[in-house]
């Protein structure tokens, strides 16, 4: 048994119609891999991965061991961006486990450029992950399927997606459902940059709005700048704005509204506290708030506990 304490945040059961006889379990374990986020989710025998990431390599690698068994399936893997404090365990994962999908941000080759340079590490597979995870897969013999989530949301609320038959290319904001288990993922890629402000920023650099990763890595070798220096010298983003960009997935049950709001980085709480002062509790805070007040109580069978 480890000595790391992991966070298991949940053990929520509830009868399902598609599942008249036996309850559905949901487990969540939040990994001890201190500054970053590694999240595995299992509902039923369905499993997924949100970000796989440590404050080191050995860290998240020593997690992912803990968490599953050599060749073990995971049927999709949600990163919210690049940044190495939510990838950098994800080359040993897809060794290590039988990957079915991985769901990736669609961003611009800028932005998957300065998560690179962030990343402080240039060996050969990290690049070409963050280049062409497609291409990554098929240097190293992985059956994994790549999708990308656009930074455009879909019009259609109720546009719906089944596991079975993901495509590439995922609308933001499209939920992707799990018929047998009535279960769905809603996915939203928030956009970092618009384009006139990428389009200045590759200007700082002599390059065109259609540079390629390999070109804009070949000119920041030149300037040798510091990224959020770099940004802040062209004026397009605030220091403590630029981990914002993050791919969010809620993962829920489809008939109730109890679920799990994955964030990466984003910060949720001063956007809902400043469109309509929302507020948002852990759920210890949310038991307080609502011991006395029954028609506003969390489903008496979800519960957190501690575990190893």
């Amino acid at each position: 048994m480890s000595s790391r304490t992991e966070r298991i945040s949940t053990i929520f059961s509830q009868t399902i119609g598609l599942i008249p006889i036996e309850k559905l379990k949901v487990r969540r374990t939040f990994y001890n891999v201190n500054q970053a986020l590694f999240c595995k989710e299992q509902v039923g025998d369905f499993t997924i991965v949100y970000d796989c990431g440590g404050n080191s390599k050995k860290v998240v690698n020593a997690a992912i061991h803990r968490s599953f068994k050599a060749n073990d399936t995971i049927d999709i893997v949600f990163l919210s961006h690049y940044d190495r404090d939510h990838v950098n365990g994800i080359f040993e994962l897809l060794n290590f486990c039988n990957v079915s999908h991985l769901i990736l941000p669609m961003v611009s080759n800028l932005r998957r450029f300065l998560s690179f340079e962030d990343m402080q590490d240039d060996s050969s597979d990290v690049e070409l992950f963050c280049e062409d995870a497609e291409e990554y897969m098929n240097l190293h013999n992985l059956r994994t399927k790549v999708h990308y989530v656009t930074e455009t949301e879909d019009d259609d609320e109720k546009r719906t997606i089944n596991y079975e038959n993901l495509p590439r290319e995922i609308p933001s904001g499209a939920k992707i459902r799990k018929n047998d288990i009535d279960w769905t993922y809603v996915v939203y890629n928030r956009r970092l940059m618009n384009k006139d402000e990428e389009k200045r920023f590759l200007e700082a650099l002599g390059l065109l709005s259609t540079a390629t990763f390999a070109s804009i890595k070949d000119a920041w070798k030149k300037v040798n700048l510091d990224i959020r220096k770099a940004l802040e010298k062209v004026n397009i983003i605030k220091i403590r704005e630029i981990n914002i960009y993050s791919m969010t997935v809620y993962s829920g049950c489809c008939r109730n509204k109890c679920g799990c709001l994955y964030l990466g980085d984003y910060n949720a709480k001063d956007y809902f506290e400043e469109h309509g002062n929302y507020k948002i509790f852990d759920y210890f805070e949310a038991q307080k708030k609502w011991a006395s007040d029954p028609e506003e109580n969390l489903p008496e069978d979800y519960y957190v506990w501690w575990g190893y």
